[in-house]
């Protein structure tokens, strides 16, 4: 019978794993507040008004969810990775 490998929930976690958790935690509210401030411009794009992404109100401000978006730009730069 084989063993799996688990994690021991007791190891500390190493400072390489924190110093690149904390660079993509920085990207992430980057991109965040990025998108957040350029959202007006990338509406006369397209993004926002793709299938599959959600908009809605909560107390008169209006909610963009842009799921059908965020894929389509994902697939497009993952290919333009695989091309160069």
């Amino acid at each position: 019978m084989r063993r799996i490998a688990t994690a021991d929930a007791t190891a500390p976690i190493s400072p390489a794993y924190n110093a690149a958790m904390f660079k993509w935690l920085l990207v992430f509210i980057v991109c965040s507040v990025l998108f957040s401030a350029l959202r007006p411009w990338l509406a006369k794009l397209g993004v926002g008004n793709m299938p599959g992404d959600f908009r809605f109100r909560v107390r008169q401000t209006e909610v963009l969810i842009p799921l059908g978006s965020t894929l389509f730009f994902t697939l497009c730069f993952w290919g333009i990775g695989k091309l160069i």
